[in-house]
């Protein structure tokens, strides 16, 4: 199985303006995030007795709910700081540079490591939180030199980059997307 994906080319001039801003204007993508995930959570937890049951992915719920993914990883990239263009809503892609695939598989599902995802997805998000917390810590002073210098360091940029791929690879796994474990590349 494929390993979710995003790419966000670097660009090391960036807009002062928005990027000293940027936490008000992410403010409405918060909201209609924050509605989307409760939905897209319910819906999981819908896919968690399917696949259990049935040994396979729905492909509309499973469909959603990369979507949703999706659209966290574009606002998270944006309010992030890895780009300036501002992201459509949920799955417009908007002008931004963010590419990202969230595959999933119509296959048989392994219904042990599906029915203990929980347990076996604990070492990775304890991971993916120490490196949220990192990437946070960088992200706060890469807005800084951004409304200094109008430049973005470029190994700070690779840094969040790297974090927020490992987070989207958690959240795939996590919400029952692939079978395959996160790791950090």
């Amino acid at each position: 199985m494929m390993q979710s994906a995003l790419d966000i080319p670097c660009s090391e001039s960036r807009n002062r303006v928005t990027v000293l801003v940027r936490i008000i204007l992410v403010i409405p993508h918060l909201v209609v995030y924050y509605v989307l995930n409760i939905a897209a959570q319910i819906a999981t937890f819908a896919h968690w007795f399917i696949q259990v049951f049935t040994g396979k992915r729905n492909p509309g719920i499973a469909g959603f709910v990369s979507k949703v993914i999706a659209y966290q990883a574009r606002i998270l990239g944006y309010s992030g700081l890895l780009f300036d263009e501002y992201p459509g809503f949920f799955d417009d892609q908007g002008k931004t540079p963010a590419r990202i695939d969230v595959p999933y598989s119509e296959g048989p599902v392994n219904r042990l490591t599906v029915a203990l995802r929980l347990i076996w997805a604990i070492p990775a998000a304890i991971i993916a939180a120490v490196i949220g917390i990192a990437v946070e810590v960088v992200t706060i002073i890469c807005w800084f030199a951004i409304v200094i210098t109008g430049k973005q360091p470029r190994r700070m940029f690779d840094f969040c980059l790297k974090g927020h791929r490992f987070a989207l690879q958690v959240n795939t796994y996590v919400n029952l997307l692939t079978d395959t474990y996160p790791k950090y590349a």
